[in-house]
């Protein structure tokens, strides 16, 4: 047993990189690692320390500490070589000196400047001296050329590198020639701009030493203030009258999380407020698909996702005060004309609505979203409007097969009309056992028996009551204009499906009113 063990006292004491697992000795793509000290030049070390701390935040420097050779492009062959391989990241440049910028290809500039970590106030960038520094630049221009963003790089000095490279001189053999195209430069746009280092203007492309620089932000294509000045498009793309209902409807959401921040993890947001809830008005109206979301607003279509569904559930809570039962005082007082004459009673116009959905699995669920009416799977919902033509009930969604009548019973719109009060209907609703002893006057057309035409005054009165009853068919119409109730409503939106439904209602009731006193 003796023989077999080794004591831990006679083990050779193994010193590892401080920022990965290798050792000295161990070997890696068939190179030898070897372990290296931080150097006592007081600038390369800050160079050292600032590449690790871009790819390793929480780094803490010690005296002790070794970097391994690995971390170096062919291993640290010089005092000046600064790191550049590490894990998830790769820099252009790992030798610095009199100025020798290397050229850096559109690949390796694929980096987004906005998405960098930016360092504490009190940590400036160092004065990289004449070696680290090409004449008549600056150290964020030089951080740009070397892959090397030290600090976070600012929208001005972006904006003044471009604007310094709108021009092309002709300079002596000491200056630097810049070569531009003429594109516009503008958010979210990619604009592509060359610095050329010649001892002497050459016009062979291949000897030329060029730096190509690509930015691009993460502005959304469409934003509510590139159309706030049309009240045709703002209707189009949000299905609001104008962009003031837009920011009255955002004002009264502002307190959802904070501007910046995700209020689930903590998490910086990508978009703003204010473009999250443009982009959960597009899906409403236009009934977009994620990954088309997703391409306008620069975002992945998982965030997406997840935006549109925590504002869905938001806006249920917040945005219910868009659709009330009024009082009957109130009712009366806005009663218009059409109605004062004959129905002066009537409190609500009420209708049944099938909106087409997607073929569950279950058997059961098929049996019980079938709708014989539509031949379709169908959800079915009772909607009802005062004679002014605004949304005053709406119902959640119920299964195609159930009745308009059972539908009425269970969504608890009669419990809302008081006696005396008139309920205009279709002939489909027969619920008159269910109104009379609540007292509530049912208004339908009349029926005609089998052996019995209708006289003139029911025809008369068959007219009148389909002259009123058709606006509920109008403010139905206007709800089924928010295109994402079009189509087949995917399963996937079923858990959501009646919060969609009752959103759209609600905006609807922002437009104008349906029915005015001529």
């Amino acid at each position: 047993m003796e023989s077999d063990a080794c004591p831990k006292s006679t083990e050779k004491k193994r010193h590892y990189c401080c920022i990965c697992s290798n050792y000295a000795g161990r070997v890696v793509n068939h190179r030898r690692i070897s372990l290296h000290r931080f150097p006592t030049n007081q600038t390369v070390r800050r160079l050292w320390l600032r590449r690790i701390k871009l790819c390793y935040g929480k780094y803490v420097f010690s005296e002790n500490d070794r970097l391994c050779s690995y971390h170096f492009r062919e291993g640290i062959k010089k005092n000046n070589e600064i790191p550049c391989v590490f894990e998830g990241k790769t820099f252009n440049s790992s030798n610095i000196q009199d100025g020798d910028l290397e050229p850096i290809t559109r690949q390796e500039t694929s980096t987004d400047l906005t998405t960098l970590p930016s360092l504490s106030e009190d940590e400036h960038v160092p004065d990289l001296g004449p070696s680290f520094k090409h004449a008549g630049h600056s150290a964020v221009q030089t951080s740009v050329f070397l892959h090397d963003y030290c600090q976070a790089v600012s929208k001005e000095d972006i904006s003044n590198i471009l604007n310094k490279c709108d021009q092309t001189d002709m300079v002596d053999k000491k200056n630097i020639t810049t070569q531009t195209s003429s594109q516009k430069v503008d958010t979210g746009t990619q604009t592509d701009f060359v610095y050329v280092f010649n001892d002497i203007p050459m016009l062979a492309t291949k000897l030329k030493r060029t730096c190509d620089v690509s930015i691009q932000t993460s502005r959304p294509d469409l934003t509510i203030e590139d159309i706030s000045n049309s009240d045709e498009k703002v209707m189009f793309y949000t299905g609001l009258p104008n962009s003031g209902t837009f920011f009255v409807l955002f004002d009264e959401m502002g307190d959802i999380c904070d501007d910046n921040v995700d209020g689930n993890r903590g998490r910086r947001r990508t978009l703003r407020l204010q473009d999250e809830f443009f982009m959960v008005m597009m899906r409403l109206r236009l009934g977009l698909l994620l990954e088309d979301l997703a391409q306008r607003f620069k975002v992945s279509k998982s965030t997406c996702s997840k935006i549109v569904s925590r504002w869905i559930d938001y806006m249920d809570v917040k945005l219910n005060f868009l659709l009330n039962w009024p009082e009957r005082e109130v009712n009366n007082l806005t009663m218009p004309k059409q109605f004062r004459s004959k129905y002066l009673n009537c409190r609500v116009i009420i209708d049944c609505t099938e909106l087409y959905t997607e073929t569950p699995q279950s058997l059961s669920n098929r049996s019980l979203m079938y709708s014989s009416y539509k031949s379709h799977m169908t959800y079915k919902a009772l909607i009802g409007i005062n004679p002014r033509g605004v949304i005053t009930f709406v119902s959640d969604l119920w299964a195609g097969s159930i009745s308009d009548k059972q539908l009425t019973k269970n969504s608890g719109i009669l419990d809302l009309c008081e006696a005396g009060d008139a309920i205009m209907a279709d002939k489909g609703f027969l619920i008159r056992d269910l109104t009379t002893p609540r007292r509530i006057e049912l208004i339908i057309p009349p029926f005609k028996t089998k052996f019995k035409r209708l006289t003139k005054r029911e025809v008369e009165e068959t007219r009148r009551i389909a002259n009123l009853r058709i606006h509920v068919e109008r403010a139905i119409e206007r709800v089924k204009n928010f295109r994402i109730l079009q189509g087949n409503i995917p399963i996937t939106l079923a858990g959501q499906a009646s919060k969609v439904w009752k959103l759209c209602c609600r905006f609807s009731n922002l437009q104008p009113p349906l029915v005015t006193d001529r």
